[in-house]
């Protein structure tokens, strides 16, 4: 396989590097978004972990209906159907109270949207926001991009 990226987990979480450890790091996954909600951001993917959407029955940046409802305890999770965006996961309170086929809005906290590029899917950051990036043209395009994997540290007693 290929390291995809090196860090500790909540480094991982808050900053994946694109989209392959976007969508592996965390539970529930990153919710994905493409299109012109996403090219409104300058990006050709955009992702927001569940966790970090607001619900409100009133206003909001995107408007849907839930489709389905998971009580889990401690957490609910809402499962919305947004015209042209997709299914969102919203990750709530476990006491959260919504029912099935309710109209719903969503607002992504703009300070957690990661923004991914086309060609790479890659995410890099600009002015600590995590935004889209432009590949660079030409042979190795890209590859600077990628955070190279660390040393192995040797076992003590090791000749290798």
């Amino acid at each position: 396989g290929q390291i995809e990226q090196v860090g500790s987990p909540l480094e991982l979480y808050r900053r994946p590097a694109n989209l392959f450890v976007a969508g592996f790091i965390g539970s529930p996954k990153m919710n994905f978004v493409q299109g012109t909600e996403a090219e409104t951001l300058d990006a050709h993917t955009i992702g927001i972990r569940p966790e970090h959407i607001e619900p409100n029955l009133e206003i909001g940046h995107w408007k849907g209906e839930i489709a389905h409802i998971e009580h889990l305890g401690t957490d609910t999770y809402l499962y919305v159907d947004v015209p042209n965006v997709g299914t969102l996961t919203v990750r709530l309170d476990g006491e959260a109270d919504y029912q099935i086929g309710s109209a719903i809005f969503l607002t992504p906290r703009r300070t957690h949207l990661h923004r991914f590029d086309a060609l790479e899917a890659q995410a890099v950051e600009e002015r600590g926001v995590v935004v889209a990036a432009v590949p660079r043209a030409g042979p190795g395009a890209g590859a600077a991009q990628r955070p190279a994997p660390r040393p192995r540290a040797r076992a003590r007693g090791s000749s290798a």
